[in-house]
């Protein structure tokens, strides 16, 4: 079989890639050697990470001051990786969330060379690179769910519009970090469904191929299964969510607020 070359375009663009997320990566290796003690918010992100893994591994999501939590776990999953990696280090967190918005960026910049090589991906570096020198270090590094999932929404944007275009990577992106969003920050779940659906129906009428849409639905349903397992458990934070929005629960914004 013939080995397909390395061409100096392929270099640049990941030489672009490199020089993009590299802030994100010294802000975050700088943090997890600093010593941190979190509180409020940041706290109860440590306590739920720190009971992935055991028997009270998280099925939801963060807590939200209106008495119910957001839908799912998949934010704290993820940080429990460079958490138990690094011995249980608070300071991981913010490790956790400088890699997350990192491979958002690496995503966004990837999508742009698929789609219109370095015509595309020259200019998609460059105003990544100025959105991170304009966020700073101390928001790129933040793992709050409500900063930490502002990058992905780029990459879900990106994705969204890849898989319009039949990109066969961009569906499964769609639903993996359109699950990480909504599950992450129930704000995001209106425009997580819309892009799903239009990721899906975009790809389909470009490729007619019912098949290119599995790999899509896989990546929903796995990440999907852990808020579908609580439900089935007799878990009520789902139902909790759908009252305070429709206004029958506990302080209830109502559907005129949605």
């Amino acid at each position: 079989m013939r080995r397909r070359r390395f061409t100096w375009r392929q270099a640049a663009a990941l030489t672009l890639v490199v020089l993009a997320v590299l802030p994100i990566l010294i802000a975050g290796l700088d943090a997890l050697l600093r010593t941190w003690y979190p509180a409020g918010d940041w706290g109860i992100l440590e306590l739920r990470t720190l009971d992935v893994g055991t028997a009270h591994t998280p099925l939801v999501g963060p807590y939200s001051r209106y008495s119910w939590n957001h839908p799912g776990p998949l934010l704290f999953w993820l940080y429990a990786i460079p958490y138990r990696l690094s011995g249980g280090s608070p300071s991981a967190l913010l490790f956790g969330a400088s890699l997350i918005n990192a491979a958002s960026i690496a995503g966004m910049i990837g999508f742009a060379w698929r789609r219109g090589r370095l015509a595309l991906t020259v200019p998609m570096a460059i105003v990544m690179a100025l959105l991170v020198h304009s966020l700073g270090p101390a928001m790129v590094r933040d793992p709050w769910n409500a900063w930490v999932t502002v990058l992905p929404f780029g990459l879900l944007l990106m994705a969204t519009w890849a898989a319009i275009e039949g990109d066969r990577l961009a569906l499964p992106t769609v639903a993996v970090v359109g699950a990480f969003l909504a599950q992450s920050h129930i704000g995001f779940a209106p425009f997580v469904a819309v892009f799903t659906l239009v990721a899906a129906v975009g790809l389909y009428l470009r490729v007619r191929d019912p098949r290119r849409l599995i790999g899509g639905g896989v990546a929903v349903a796995l990440c999907w299964a852990p808020v579908l397992f609580d439900v089935l458990t007799g878990g009520s934070n789902v139902s909790k969510i759908i009252a305070h929005f429709t206004g029958s629960g506990n302080n209830p914004a109502g559907l005129h607020t949605a």
